[in-house]
């Protein structure tokens, strides 16, 4: 059955893929993004830019479906700069304004949470294992889980938290680490690593993660939080070699002193969303990274 989906940050990695498939799936999309709209965007999505905040957006959350909140301010290492401000503003703020337009509406609001709230992972963690955030942007994360779930008993909000482990895949952004491990393959360049090649990450392919959210539109599983990832800690050693392989390039890394805030391991238990959802990821770390790669290198012969 097609519905009306608003999506905010329309324009980030996560958004343009799900703003397409949704809109693939017949959809009727609405995509806000403080950025320009991509001049490719399917028939039929209406793109606003500007704030997700703002009180004039208000009438679209109100009439939505189901609202995917994608908007934030991301980075552990950047939340502990001076402009921790921007992580209050998007992550809190922002998420409190939309929460008062889905809730004073029919829809039900999709919510992208982190798996940094979790801290660091020992084993595969289940989602109730007690938060343990170790930087100011987990912090926020978690406060804004904590933000719906107060809009939800006051105020009747009907929510879905999707605890998002390690996304990659084509259009990554630049500063994240199979990007930067690829463009430097692809330039022939050293490139630094915080950490060492112990440390491991669930990392779930953007088509993967786009499938669990498009199954959150159409099944309200309840507010409890759902951990979307592939139930596999990667080394970082077997990353480095996933994309020397796909890129056909020898690697030169330099590891340096994990910055604070960083877990040495993320790892999902994702029964739950296979339980509620129906969901489960398909996509191999090296089909993945192959599909990373070809699109990487493709965009900077553009």
């Amino acid at each position: 059955m097609s519905q009306h989906v608003v999506v905010t940050g329309s324009e980030g990695f996560l958004g343009r893929h799900v703003v397409r498939t949704l809109a693939a799936a017949g959809d009727r999309v609405t995509a806000i993004d403080h950025r320009p709209p991509s001049r490719d965007l399917p028939p039929g999505v209406h793109a606003v830019q500007g704030d997700c905040a703002d009180p004039g957006h208000g009438r679209l959350l109100e009439r939505a479906d189901v609202v995917v909140h994608l908007a934030a301010e991301t980075g552990v290492r950047g939340s502990w700069s001076s402009d921790f401000a921007a992580y209050a503003r998007e992550n809190l703020a922002a998420l409190h304004a939309v929460a008062l337009g889905v809730a004073d509406g029919r829809g039900r609001l999709v919510l992208a949470s982190s798996s940094t709230v979790y801290g660091n992972c020992d084993g595969p963690v289940t989602e109730d294992r007690a938060p343990a955030p170790r930087s100011p942007y987990a912090v926020t994360k978690l406060a804004g889980e904590t933000l719906a779930h107060a809009h939800c008993e006051e105020r009747g909000l009907r929510v879905t938290t999707l605890r998002l482990f390690t996304t990659y895949g084509p259009g990554q952004r630049a500063d994240m680490l199979v990007s930067r491990l690829l463009a430097a393959a692809y330039a022939g360049r050293q490139v630094d690593v915080a950490g060492d090649p112990d440390m491991a990450r669930d990392l779930t392919y953007v088509g993967d993660v786009v499938r669990a959210i498009h199954a959150a539109c159409r099944i309200d599983p309840g507010p409890e939080p759902v951990n979307i990832g592939t139930g596999r800690a990667v080394p970082l050693r077997d990353v480095v070699a996933a994309v020397q392989q796909a890129a056909g390039a020898e690697l030169t890394v330099r590891w340096i002193p994990r910055p604070p805030g960083d877990a040495v391991q993320t790892w999902a238990d994702p029964s739950r969303a296979r339980r509620v959802l129906g969901w489960r990821p398909s996509t191999s770390l090296e089909d993945g990274i192959r599909a990373q790669a070809a699109e990487q290198l493709q965009r900077s012969a553009a």
